[in-house]
């Protein structure tokens, strides 16, 4: 017997019904296991609700569900079960696939929790001084680095021993152990960041070192003041935009106030073509908290949210327009700011929102060659290019770029 064309069009259809309403039941069946995984969690039973978490993920596996929201969850939340238990190495194991996967399925809040996670995690690692298998650094350059003083040991009027936030782990090498020590800068008390001694590294271990200090002249030592020795950097990140954040330890706080959202540690090991690009958006989704959190105060006229950016990319948006339409390109202009000021954020613990805001209401400064870019976006579009020129031309006139533009093309011309 064989079927008619309507026939075999009714029993496609039907099949294709048939493992739509099997796909639905296996993802209910998924969100229940999930939901019991979850109870666990929250009664603070990590071990059991790893358990069930792992059989939540290993049923989107069998059942195909891998795209599934839930799947992706499931490894962000084992992940969130061995951060609470201090297995830093399953932690990490987890998160990272939580990243890949979500990469793959374009689940950008889970990314973006799970890099927050595993910054916190390597920050952790560094804190109480923990092991970890850390993978090997194909190519490394000796550069400048500065490190965190964590404690005073030892102190006379002229020298001091102290305890450094940085080791062996940190490309820190035993074959270069003299180094600087720099006081940070403080706007309150008006302390400017400068040089302070001479320092040598008597001990090093995996997450940090024993330094001896002597001091250009007599001075007291602080917590948070900075070493400058020579260690490895992988070139991947000298490559980058985040250099300068990387080699000065500018440690960048969030709305929800993580230790450091660009964990140097994370950083140095886990650095690849993906990082930077997801780096600015979890900056972009930081900004967006702050816009949901103030935009009401924007429709108040006397509110500072109120008010008008005088000049700039922003000129003529109230700071939440400004912070809602910044694009990763603004946040690499600010980066390259922060570079051209570096000695006055070096090793500061800073609220990146507020540095942010404040960079936009002072009507982003940027440097020579940022501006030429942003102004040459598209060079076929002269009134693209005139319109631009206004916002930024009172930087254009106090840098006399104009003059030093025209001065390039002529010796290009040459």
């Amino acid at each position: 017997m064989f079927w008619k064309p309507a026939n075999l069009a009714f029993l496609l259809q039907f099949s294709i019904s048939v493992i739509s309403l099997g796909q639905n039941a296996d993802s209910l069946q998924l969100r229940r296991m999930m939901a019991i995984a979850d109870s666990l969690y929250d009664a603070v039973q990590y071990k059991n609700a790893i358990a069930n978490y792992e059989k939540c993920y290993q049923w989107a596996v069998v059942k195909k569900l891998e795209s599934d929201y839930v799947a992706s969850r499931s490894l962000d939340c084992m992940g969130n079960c061995y951060y609470n238990l201090m297995d830093y190495s399953n932690a990490h194991t987890y998160y990272f696939r939580a990243i890949q996967q979500a990469r793959i399925y374009d689940y950008s809040n889970i990314l973006q929790h799970s890099l927050c996670m595993l910054h916190a995690v390597h920050s952790n690692v560094q804190q109480f001084d923990k092991s970890f298998s850390y993978p090997e650094i194909e190519s490394y350059v000796f550069q400048p680095v500065m490190f965190t003083v964590d404690s005073l040991l030892f102190a006379r009027k002229d020298s001091a021993v102290l305890r450094i936030a940085g080791g062996t782990y940190d490309g820190i090498d035993l074959s270069h152990t003299q180094g600087d020590l720099f006081q940070t800068y403080d706007a309150n008390t008006k302390r400017d960041f400068r040089y302070i001694g001479k320092c040598s590294i008597l001990q090093a271990g995996n997450n940090v070192c024993t330094i001896s200090v002597k001091l250009k002249s007599p001075a007291r030592v602080l917590k948070g003041y900075q070493v400058q020795l020579n260690a490895r950097v992988p070139e991947k990140i000298l490559n980058s935009s985040l250099k300068e954040i990387y080699l000065r330890n500018i440690n960048w706080m969030n709305s929800s106030k993580y230790e450091n959202m660009l964990n140097r540690r994370y950083m140095y090991y886990y650095f690849n073509e993906n990082y930077e690009d997801e780096m600015l958006s979890l900056l972009q989704d930081d900004l967006n908290t702050t816009v949901v959190q103030f935009a009401k105060d924007t429709l108040n006229e006397q509110s500072q949210m109120h008010q008008k950016i005088s000049e700039g990319i922003f000129k003529n948006q109230n700071i939440i327009g400004s912070l809602a339409t910044t694009k990763k390109r603004n946040l690499v202009q600010f980066i390259h700011f922060l570079n051209e000021y570096r000695d006055s954020y070096t090793g500061l613990r800073i609220d990146f929102r507020v540095l942010y805001a404040g960079w936009a209401l002072n009507g982003t400064p940027i440097n020579k060659d940022d501006a030429r870019e942003f102004l040459l976006e598209d060079e076929s579009n002269p009134n693209q290019i005139r319109n631009r020129s206004l916002l930024l031309e009172p930087q254009i006139a106090k840098n006399f770029w104009a003059e030093k533009w025209l001065d390039e093309a002529f010796d290009k011309v040459d």
